[in-house]
């Protein structure tokens, strides 16, 4: 499965629809230009316009990937080169006057903020949903490497309560036990140490 590294970004684009670009094609001294689909998570009155660039270690609609070093990287090479202002619509690579204003990286995504003149016409094209994503433009290695295996949410879910368990188990057995309640299940007090028998409860008498 191809992995792609020594990735660049040199255009991040306004279309209509980014799940149905398909990469390029052409090869050149073993990288390849590409176009990926870009997530819009929301957009505000204000003009401003959230999106998620690339996710680490998924698969993509095109069967690529790349880790989060290689995003990263991408990530800061687009701002250090002072591409922010390389926003165009439906790749024509012509500035669309959308300047990126935020650019960040978690431990899984590279995530983007456009700014855009509100009452412009890209702007209303993103309202009225001819503009329905974002797609990323650029060149990349691609190498033959499986992304890691992935946890599902679900999976991810229990993994975390059973922590929180642990966690809480942990703690209760800090409590003296005279200290300690049981409770019904609509959380009404069930057994609870007379207060003359938990004086000394946590001692052991010794027969002499």
């Amino acid at each position: 499965m191809p992995k792609l590294t020594n990735l660049g970004v040199s255009f991040i684009s306004l279309v209509k629809e980014p799940a149905n670009k398909k990469d390029i094609i052409v090869k050149a001294s073993d990288r390849y230009n590409l176009t990926k689909p870009i997530t819009i998570t929301k957009s505000t009155p204000e003009g401003f316009i959230y999106g998620t660039v690339y996710e680490a270690d998924k698969t993509d609609a095109h069967g690529d990937w790349a880790d989060m070093s290689t995003i990263r990287k991408a990530a800061h090479e687009f701002l250090a080169k002072g591409k922010n202002a390389n926003i165009d619509s439906e790749h024509n690579e012509v500035p669309n006057g959308t300047i990126m204003v935020e650019s960040y990286t978690t431990d899984k995504s590279w995530e983007v903020v456009l700014q855009t003149d509100p009452a412009g016409e890209v702007f209303k094209k993103v309202q009225k949903g001819d503009y329905q994503g974002l797609s990323m433009m650029g060149t990349a290695v691609r190498k033959d490497e499986n992304p890691p295996a992935q946890t599902t949410d679900q999976e991810e879910q229990i993994k975390q309560l059973k922590k929180s368990i642990e966690e809480l188990t942990n703690i209760v057995k800090t409590i003296p036990l005279s200290k300690q309640l049981t409770f019904d299940t609509d959380g009404n007090i069930i057994t609870k140490a007379a207060a003359e028998d938990t004086l000394f409860s946590e001692f052991k008498l010794l027969e002499v």
